[in-house]
Order: C-alpha cells, then sequence, then structure tokens
C-alpha cells in the first residue's frame, strides 16, 4: 500500500509497507556533523563506557554511510546551522529531561500547530508515555526500545485489529464513524534517551539507531501495531540547508523515538481533510517564527533544571 503523508513532525514513519506519515524516511536523512562530513566512524564511547559488539557494529556502519553520503552534503552551510544548544550545565536529571520534553511537546509541537493530531492525545491523561531511558550503551536502549514497543502493541483492541485489517485490505478503505467510534482511545510513547552522548552529538548515528530499531518491529512481528518518528536536536532534512528553520518540525531539546499505533495513525488521516498539505505549511510556519526564536526555545528546554 503507498503511503500518505501526514506532514512534517510528530507523526512520521519510515515503513513504505503501512498506511502512514511518512515527512522523510531514514534513507533520506543527512546530518550536519563534522565527523560524517569527514567520512570516518572516529572514536566513540558511548555513554563513558566501553563498546558492546553492537556498539561496534553501529560505529562501523556509520562510517560505511558517511563515505557514501559525503559527497553530496553542502559543507559550506554547515558551519553557519545553529545545532545542538548546549550550556554549560550538570546533568539533567530524569525528570529534567521529561519535563522539558513535554514542554517541547506543549510550546513547540502543539503550541505551533506542527502536529495537529497531538492536542487531543495530550489532553488525555496517559494517553502520552514518555520514558526517559537511561541507557548508557546502544544494546540496552534497543531492549528499551523492545520492551515499549512490544507494550504499545499489547494496546490493540479487537476493533483496533478490524481497523488496521479493512486498511489493509483495501487502500482507499474508510470505515464508517460506527467503527471509528469502537477504537481504542490514541496511545503513543515517546523514548527519550539523554545518557549517550555519542547519540547526542551525532545526528547520523542516531539515524542508524533508528534504522535497527525499525529492524526490532520487523523482527518481533510489530511493525503491523507500530510505527517509528524520530526527533534529534540536530534534525535536518536532505536538500534543505542545515539553518533552515523548517529542520525545528523535527528538532527535540534530546534525542528521541515516537512510536506510534497504526490504527491511531490511520484514523487521523481518515479524518483529516488534507493531510499532503501539512508539511509545507509547518515550514512556512515554522520559517516565519524565524531561527533566532526556535534555536532560543531549544535552547532554553535543553537547559532546563529543577534544581
Amino acid at each position: 500500500m503507498a503511503a500518505r503523508a501526514l506532514g512534517r513532525g510528530f507523526f512520521a514513519t519510515a515503513s513504505p509497507t503501512t498506511r502512514a506519515a511518512p515527512w522523510t524516511t531514514a534513507s533520506t536523512r543527512v546530518a550536519a556533523s563534522a565527523s560524517w562530513r569527514r567520512g570516518r566512524a572516529g572514536d566513540l564511547n558511548l555513554g563513558g563506557v566501553g563498546a558492546t559488539a553492537t556498539e561496534t557494529r553501529w560505529r562501523r556502519r556509520r562510517g560505511r554511510r558517511s563515505r557514501h553520503r559525503g559527497a553530496s552534503f553542502a559543507s559550506s552551510s554547515a558551519t553557519t546551522t545553529d545545532t545542538d544548544p548546549r550550556p554549560a550545565l550538570p546533568p539533567p536529571t530524569t525528570e529534567d529531561v521529561r519535563v522539558a520534553t513535554m514542554r517541547w511537546l506543549d510550546d513547540v509541537v502543539i503550541g505551533e500547530n506542527l502536529c495537529p493530531f497531538a492536542r487531543a492525545p495530550r489532553s488525555t491523561p496517559g494517553a502520552i508515555r514518555c520514558v526517559v531511558a537511561e541507557a548508557t550503551t546502544i544494546d540496552a536502549l534497543f531492549e528499551t526500545f523492545r520492551e515499549e514497543a512490544t507494550a504499545l502493541a499489547g494496546t490493540y483492541t479487537a476493533a483496533d485489529e478490524k481497523y488496521v485489517d479493512e486498511e489493509e485490505e483495501e487502500e482507499e478503505a474508510s470505515p464508517g464513524a460506527s467503527d471509528a467510534k469502537s477504537l481504542s482511545e490514541p496511545s503513543t510513547t515517546l523514548v527519550v534517551t539523554p545518557r549517550l552522548d555519542a547519540l547526542d552529538d551525532d545526528f547520523v548515528l542516531f539515524l542508524a539507531v533508528v534504522e535497527e530499531c525499525e529492524a526490532i518491529l520487523e523482527s518481533s512481528g510489530l511493525s503491523r501495531r507500530v510505527q517509528l518518528a524520530s526527533f534529534h536536536p540536530n534534525y535536518y532534512f536532505e536538500g534543505e540547508e542545515p539553518a533552515d528553520p523548517g529542520s525545528y518540525t523535527n528538532r527535540s531539546p534530546y534525542p528521541a523515538i515516537h512510536l506510534l499505533r497504526t490504527v491511531d495513525v490511520s484514523r487521523a488521516i481518515d479524518a483529516h481533510p488534507d493531510t499532503e498539505a501539512i508539511p509545507a505549511a509547518n515550514v512556512e510556519r515554522l520559517r516565519e517564527v524565524g531561527r533566532k526564536t526556535l534555536y532560543e526555545t531549544l535552547a532554553a528546554l535543553r537547559a532546563f533544571r529543577s534544581r
């Protein structure tokens, strides 16, 4: 089935096989990382601990991705990008990260109306689960991701399954109002990872990890029920200037992987009059806000400390 877009931002996925909201896929994203431009994996030490076999594999994979994509990167614009707004502060607590992430959701994602579908679950207690992963290795992060994806997939009801089945059987299926009313309440999970410095610093390495998370969904049999979006302090899109305010559709205080239920994405698409107009509208809105304001907003969220 051909994927249909909701727009760049809070809903997205790299899955081309389900009805989805792909602002972009991992294969079309590029990073502003200087080490990426040099085409070297570098000596990464995740979280200040020794690398596991998985982490070593990702270092090598990152190096291959770097060499493959480096020729197309506009290096002259990379030096002007406003990435990684990190003042010299003590490490944030788990609660600091959670509060900053939810304020970003309220002030940027919902406040700027980047995702017209985020307001409803935000107003429902418990509908948005924010998990601050304390993982200091990529293996540990993958385990947290697997647990959260399994839990989210487990929220499906029989009506949810039927809705997804109808979407798969008929591309333009539009279930009736009675079917939609019988569905469970929308539910979503944000897995935020503040303790892996290498992921925080290196956007392209983060994308490699996101790709592996997508592979985990496939191998675990969860890809039909769960989709992914990703957010990062240094996020930007291929073919765009790194300093373009439009990149802030997917910039967040800390690296985050967003897990969405396929049934919720399908229901949102069915209910919206023109999802294809969302991406351009988001970029225009953020350009009106301006890079300086967006940068300062993200920097303030990143600097939040409860004490």
